[in-house]
């Protein structure tokens, strides 16, 4: 090795022993289960009673001066559609991940059923370099009635339609249609 390419990955060392550290730290910890939230798997019915929700653990709260979602009481039924709309940096995100039971909850009663499963589709998707097909189906197994179900659903046979190679055409990052599509082909129900 020579010494310039050695001064080059020594400087790179204290990047990765921190990167290392944080890794090593998630993957080590254990998830900490809330007597208060509820992953009623058969229930029917999302439900926030007085629910209070931070990031982090109780030990990165400082000072109390950190983001929450107070006192949320919110009813959503199964099957029924509902719209979550405010201004920028209004809790909207952070709604969601409380819904995901991404956040902590710090007071109140929360039942979160996943009978059924639940699914996030990102506002900025994450999507392979492959064809539209490849993208929705994301390492499943092609079921010609199922994809034909997820396409009808989306409203995108127009899309790929216009498309010469169909469902078969190349997408990069631009793709961003076929996040729904691939959430709703995930679903096992």
């Amino acid at each position: 090795m020579s010494t310039e390419r050695f001064a080059t990955e020594s400087a790179r060392l204290p990047d990765f022993l921190v990167s290392h550290g944080r890794i090593k730290g998630y993957l080590q910890d254990e998830d900490e289960v809330d007597e208060n939230l509820s992953f009623d798997h058969q229930g029917d019915k999302i439900e926030f009673q007085d629910a209070t929700f931070t990031w982090g653990r109780s030990d990165d709260i400082f000072d109390g001066h950190s983001f929450k979602l107070h006192d949320v009481n919110l009813g959503i039924q199964s099957g029924s559609l509902t719209v979550v709309t405010g201004a920028i940096a209004s809790g909207k995100t952070s709604l969601l991940m409380a819904l995901l039971g991404e956040m902590r909850l710090l007071q109140g009663k929360v039942s979160l059923p996943r009978k059924n499963g639940v699914a996030l589709v990102p506002q900025k998707s994450w999507l392979l370099n492959a064809s539209v097909r490849q993208n929705i189906l994301f390492g499943l197994q092609y079921d010609q009635i199922r994809y034909n179900k997820v396409l009808d659903a989306c409203s995108l046979r127009a899309d790929l339609e216009a498309f010469k190679a169909g469902d078969m055409t190349d997408i990069g990052e631009r793709g961003s249609a076929f996040r729904l599509p691939r959430q709703i082909h995930t679903d096992r129900t």
